[in-house]
């Protein structure tokens, strides 16, 4: 009789989608940000709607917004705003995202 052989877990799958959005300030505007697909002259701020179920998290959908830094940044560290000093990118990236736990 020969012994039983483990099968190996199940991968989990990881899938996410992002396309460009506009991110309004209200019902009638004004316009935030807009992703590139809106148009060049739309907005300097990016947009991107995103759903993600990654293997290792909840699943969640959100948007994230691409704001340009700009060339030097001391007015803002001289009102006391603080300042992000350019790294690899020169925009600041911020995500508002809405989770769907999957147990409760």
């Amino acid at each position: 009789m020969s012994q039983p052989v483990a099968q190996p877990a199940a991968k989990k799958k990881s899938a996410s989608y992002t396309i460009d959005c506009v991110v309004l300030g209200g019902p009638d505007g004004p316009i935030i940000a807009a992703g590139p697909a809106f148009g060049p002259d739309v907005s300097v701020n990016r947009a991107r709607f995103i759903l993600s179920a990654a293997a290792s998290e909840d699943p969640w959908m959100g948007f994230g917004i691409r704001f340009p830094l700009g060339s030097g940044q001391e007015r803002n560290e001289e009102a006391g705003f603080g300042a992000r000093y350019k790294g690899k990118s020169s925009t600041l990236l911020l995500f508002f995202h809405f989770g769907f736990p999957l147990s409760l």
